[in-house]
């Protein structure tokens, strides 16, 4: 819908030529894309004993952190932040940064109960 509304203002502000067309075009393209990558991916979310958040992805890719204090949540989306805490003794004494995972969930993508539950733990700071 944002993809829409862009190429709609776009070519309200600009007079329609080839160039412009080519890029409302390109627009359309990009929307359609990943309009389609977001409906099609799917995950599975756990809690561990451990207390932290574990998604595993359609491709078998494996998140997990703590719920970290800077997800939120609203009406019709929340975001989850997951920041991962790594013991590993060389990342301690490298100051290295732990790798953190962006997961934006929408509402009506699960069931209410989850939803109330995800938005609980975000409340929690946990």
């Amino acid at each position: 819908m944002l993809h829409f509304l862009l190429i709609v203002l776009f070519l309200v502000i600009f007079e329609l030529t080839w160039l412009t067309a080519v890029f409302a075009l390109l627009l359309l393209i990009i929307a359609a894309y990943q309009g389609q990558q977001s409906y099609a991916q799917t995950c599975t979310m756990k809690l561990n004993d451990a207390g932290q958040v574990v998604v595993i992805f359609a491709n078998k890719q494996l998140a997990s952190g703590q719920i970290s204090r800077s997800s939120f949540y609203n009406g019709f989306c929340l975001c989850l932040h997951l920041q991962s805490k790594s013991n590993a003794l060389s990342s301690l004494l490298k100051d290295q940064k732990s790798p953190a995972k962006f997961i934006v969930i929408y509402k009506d993508a699960v069931k209410e109960d989850e939803y109330r539950l995800l938005a609980r733990l975000i409340n929690l700071g946990y």
